[in-house]
């Protein structure tokens, strides 16, 4: 009936619809249902699908912008075409009578663009040029030949922000720097067609603000990230309506400013008694439920929740090691007893047991930690299962490292992805070989005390991208709560009562619910952070969607706790994706708020240490200074005094290098871009 937007209007009056023109241009995308749904699929046909008549008669119109409809009868019938002038026939079995009202083309007028008393075109009184100029000054300089059309891409694609994302304005406004008209339209074009977000990118946003244009932003997740203060009420508002049972008695004896670290706390804690259960990632990978949770705050901030939290939840798991407890004690005074008694020498040697015991200490010995993973195993599943360590005091844990806990920072970033280490020792102490490692951590600390642990030095080494941590409101000049009841008998008893109901809970789990939103949460990081060439975004959100699935399998388990155990399936409801994203975005926001700047430093150390030497010989430069398809006659000209003799047989070595081919108008094509 026309272009796309006509084909919707005509559709919807033949289904009885209204036709909503706000959504002309949702016409153009992929509409996506569950394979469930396909009745009839067509795979040879579907993805090579080309109307070659319809990309010549609408397509560089959509290039240029012109999305609307080129009709404007309601029921689509006959009316000129805006941009051709030509009236289409009526659909089949439609009125064609003179009693209709033939509709008139909309005016296309040029976009007015401000201007200056001297001609210049302008955007808020500042001349594009010098927003131009400034563009380059920041990003690397003019381009020039041989670079020209990747860079003025990405150039177009931040000036659309200030042109209305209009091909036609660009190609107005900027400089064409030796390109003709079709070629810059083209390039804008394909600049325009790319996502548009709310704000201009960050690095443009610079530029505009450098030519005195200052930058009214909407709030979005990243400019939070900005903000020098943290905004509790904000994360407590989306924290509030997903909490379900567990949660809620976990979060009820804290502040609501400090509910978002008692759920980060809580939920670790409940997820070290799913030790046996696992999921498939989005990588492919069989993951297990791993958390390593720092809870930061100053002296008297109130950070010692965790311990009350500890004391109730982590019961049953104390409870369960009391027995290799006893027996490790025994063993230990009947060893005493043989090396100061003849008599007690004589008498057979006890038997040594493996006993299985997670709950260790922060200050346990290398060798010891080592001995106790590899001691709990569950043979029953055939895997070994969590450890778990509560230490209220970070400094504690920092004093240790600088003997037995010199080793312990591999096993932490080992433990995050359930990966093996192991060692090879000749004393007859030594547990040796492959270990698995999975060892959970709820840690509260000092600022000072993170900054000892998370260095300048080693910021770079991935820790920082493996913790779930939660500052603490500032407690300046605050008193504490007079004599308050933090938490109900009841509240403590249900606490209790879920390590009893989780510990022994088993098998793999279908998360592909979780898995599919935290694969399409870091798909629109990755695309923001691409947009606004944000490297420390693209840093941080790689393995925020493993915390995102894990927390979720704890949010899901705990609200169809009794129909998992009945039937082995754990419902993931639309409560817990969202609780998924929550944790997402709060772990993603606190990472970047704490280490963002240190990361952002350490890459610049980082660069400005390491320079690859620059190679530069004649044949290099003369490669480089080509176009992408070169002749022998441009080759020469390009080396000067070459001859012809020699052009060859620079060509045959760039040939057999496979910097070159010959293309099938004669000339030779670069497959790289540069030696």
């Amino acid at each position: 009936r026309g272009n796309i937007a006509d084909n919707q209007a005509w559709l919807s009056t033949q289904l009885g619809w209204q036709c909503d023109e706000a959504c002309k241009d949702a016409s153009r995308r992929s509409f996506l249902p569950q394979m469930t749904d396909i009745l009839y699929i067509d795979k040879e046909n579907l993805f090579n699908y080309d109307n070659k008549e319809f990309e010549n008669k609408y397509g560089e119109i959509y290039r240029r912008g012109n999305s609307r409809r080129t009709r404007h009868a309601a029921d689509g019938s006959a009316a000129a075409d805006v941009h051709t002038g030509v009236s289409a026939p009526a659909p089949a079995g439609q009125d064609t009578g003179g009693n209709r009202e033939e509709a008139k083309p909309e005016e296309t007028g040029p976009a007015t663009i401000e201007t200056n008393d001297d001609g210049q075109f302008c955007f808020k009184h500042v001349p594009y040029s010098a927003i131009e100029a400034e563009y380059w000054r920041q990003n690397g300089g003019e381009p020039t030949v041989g670079e020209r059309h990747t860079r003025m891409l990405k150039f177009f694609g931040r000036l659309r922000y200030i042109c209305d994302n209009n091909p036609e304005i660009i190609v107005r406004v900027a400089e064409h720097r030796g390109l003709g008209d079709e070629e810059l339209r083209n390039i804008a074009g394909s600049a325009c067609a790319l996502k548009l977000y709310s704000v201009p990118p960050k690095d443009f946003r610079a530029v505009l603000e450098s030519v005195g244009i200052q930058t009214a932003v909407q709030r979005t997740s990243r400019e939070i990230m900005e903000q020098p203060e943290i905004d509790y009420d904000y994360w407590w508002q989306r924290l509030q309506p997903l909490l379900v049972p567990g949660f809620e008695e976990a979060a009820a004896g804290v502040p609501d400013n400090v509910k978002m670290g008692a759920v980060l706390a809580a939920g670790a804690m409940f997820g070290t008694y799913l030790t046996r259960c696992s999921f498939e990632h989005y990588d492919g990978k069989m993951l297990r439920l791993s958390f390593i949770v720092y809870i930061v705050g100053e002296a008297a901030s109130g950070k010692s929740f965790i311990i009350d939290l500890d004391r109730q939840i982590m019961a049953c798991m104390k409870q369960s090691d009391k027995p290799g407890r006893e027996w490790e004690r025994q063993y230990k005074e009947d060893k005493a007893r043989r090396s100061t008694s003849s008599k007690a020498q004589k008498q057979d040697a006890q038997d040594i047991k493996h006993p299985v015991i997670r709950y260790v200490p922060s200050t346990i010995s290398n060798a010891k930690l080592y001995q106790r993973l590899t001691d709990a195993y569950d043979g029953g599943c055939d895997m070994h299962l969590h450890l778990y360590t509560l230490e209220s005091e970070l400094a504690t844990a920092l004093r240790v490292q600088q003997g037995s806990w010199a080793g312990k920072l591999d096993l932490e970033l080992k433990s995050f992805q359930n990966e093996e280490a192991g060692v090879d020792y000749a004393n007859e102490q030594s547990v040796n070989g492959l270990i698995q490692v999975n060892w959970n951590q709820v840690i509260s600390g000092t600022m000072d005390a993170m900054q000892r642990k998370v260095k300048p030095v080693n910021i770079l080494d991935g820790y920082a991208t493996r913790l779930a941590v939660f500052l603490m409101p500032s407690a300046d000049f605050a008193m504490l709560d007079r004599k308050q009841v933090r938490r109900s008998q009841a509240q403590r008893e249900a606490l209790k009562l879920w390590g009893y109901r989780l510990d022994g809970l088993h098998g793999e789990i279908n998360a592909a619910k979780l898995v599919n939103a935290a694969y399409d949460w870091v798909s629109r990081k990755t695309d923001e952070a691409r947009e606004n060439n944000d490297l420390i975004l693209d840093y941080f959100r790689k393995r925020v969607p493993i915390y995102m699935v894990r927390y979720g399998i704890v949010h899901a388990m705990l609200n169809d706790y009794e129909h998992f155990k009945r039937e082995g399936k754990l419902n993931i409801t639309e409560k817990s994706i969202k609780f998924a994203e929550l944790i997402g975005d709060f772990i993603l926001y606190m990472q970047i708020y704490l280490f963002g700047q240190q990361v952002e430093d350490a890459m610049k150390r980082v660069k400005e240490s390491f320079v690859p030497r620059q190679v530069k010989t004649k044949t290099r430069e003369l490669f480089n200074a080509l176009p992408e398809e070169f002749s022998i006659s441009m080759l020469q000209s390009a080396a000067g005094n070459s001859t012809k003799i020699n052009a060859y047989g620079i060509i045959k070595r760039w040939k057999n290098s496979g910097y070159i081919q010959k293309s099938s108008s004669g000339k030779y094509k670069k497959l790289i871009k540069k030696l």
